[in-house]
């Protein structure tokens, strides 16, 4: 069986990196399939994570003056990732072209028996796995509905998206894990093999925060800076915004994905918001604690609440509950692996459509 991913796999971005690597070792591993990245890079995806952005309004132009400084940071960033992509990610064209047209990628899906996706409009037969929706609503779902109608199989990580799929479609929508939790530690720590991280000194303690966005940026580190302190450690911040909060000291703004792996994996503590980091400090068993505000996001506060680690969870800055450092995440886990096998189910019905002549 052929399959092809159509997703973020070349974003230079973390866990849509991981994500990506982790279901294609997962469909390679349990189903024996031949699985291959379709070489999709959009115009916008290109103008996020590229280091010269295309200037089409005053607000770009500003971005780009205030991203002068960081240069030679972002520079280097770009090149980890690139590097890292080549290592492990097979693309199906053999020539690497990118592909920015619909025309274009329909050519392409001819070569697989499946297509999995988060969303688009394909030719091919066709399945989405963990999609995420974000704030998306019933009424402006409505207006894609028309291109869900040949999807095989939908599938998403969040009951809310599986209830406003299910109005939108009318098909039965399930809830799966997100593709890095297939994965443990050990099929990570093949990637870090021979990775020396120059953020990483021998033996070590420290505590870790990755924060995205804009909104309470500075309220979170803030909140980190004061959790570290309070447990007398030294906090590596592993900057993702290039913003004028790129400006604060002590920032690590040319981390690859292997400084993310090898920051994560040695951290006494990871502070975030981001559900990626949060599945990682999980997957290494280290204590990690997930910032919200007031507009908690269900994709994060959903899989705690599931696995029952809503302690884990940080309203606004109040740290004042947290007492120690610890973490004994077998109870959780074994939620997890009840989870990973619900997940597998839906993937096992990829399989058989796989074998099934169209």
């Amino acid at each position: 069986m052929k399959i092809g991913i159509l997703t973020y796999s070349k974003a230079n971005n973390f866990g849509a990196m991981m994500q990506a690597l982790a279901l294609k070792h997962t469909l390679e591993e349990r189903y024996k399939a031949d699985v291959y990245f379709v070489n999709y890079y959009s115009v916008l995806q290109e103008n996020n994570d590229g280091l010269k952005l295309k200037i089409c309004n005053m607000a770009q132009l500003v971005k780009q003056f205030i991203r002068m400084p960081f240069r030679k940071q972002i520079r280097t960033r770009i090149q980890k990732f690139t590097d890292f992509r080549s290592r492990n990610f097979v693309f199906s064209s053999k020539k690497m072209n990118e592909y920015t047209s619909q025309e274009e990628l329909v050519e392409e899906f001819d070569k697989f028996d499946i297509i999995i996706v988060g969303s688009d409009q394909l030719k091919a037969r066709k399945i989405t796995y963990a999609a995420s929706i974000g704030v998306s609503q019933v009424e402006k779902l409505k207006e894609y509905s028309v291109y869900m109608d040949d999807f095989f199989l939908l599938s998403t990580r969040e009951e809310k998206a599986k209830k406003i799929l299910e109005e939108c479609t009318h098909k039965t929508v399930d809830v799966v894990l997100d593709p890095t939790l297939f994965v443990d530690s050990d099929f990570y720590d093949t990637l870090l093999k021979g990775y020396k991280c120059e953020y990483l000194a021998v033996k070590e303690k420290y505590m870790l925060a990755v924060f995205y966005g804009r909104k309470n940026l500075s309220k979170f580190r803030k909140s980190a800076e004061k959790l570290a302190q309070k447990f007398s450690l030294p906090l590596k911040i592993i900057n993702v915004n290039f913003g004028a909060a790129a400006y604060a000291s002590n920032l690590i703004n040319d981390a690859g994905p292997l400084d993310f792996l090898s920051l994560i994996k040695n951290a006494e503590c990871v502070c975030t918001n981001s559900f990626h980091n949060m599945a990682f400090a999980l997957i290494y068993d280290r204590p990690f604690y997930v910032f919200e505000d007031n507009a908690l996001d269900v994709r994060k506060v959903g899989i705690l609440k599931t696995l029952k680690l809503q302690d884990r969870i940080v309203y606004g800055d109040d740290i004042s509950s947290i007492t120690k450092l610890d973490c004994d995440f077998k109870e959780n886990k074994l939620i997890l692996d009840h989870l990973k096998l619900q997940s597998f189910a839906f993937l096992d019905q990829i399989d058989r459509l796989g074998s099934i002549q169209i």
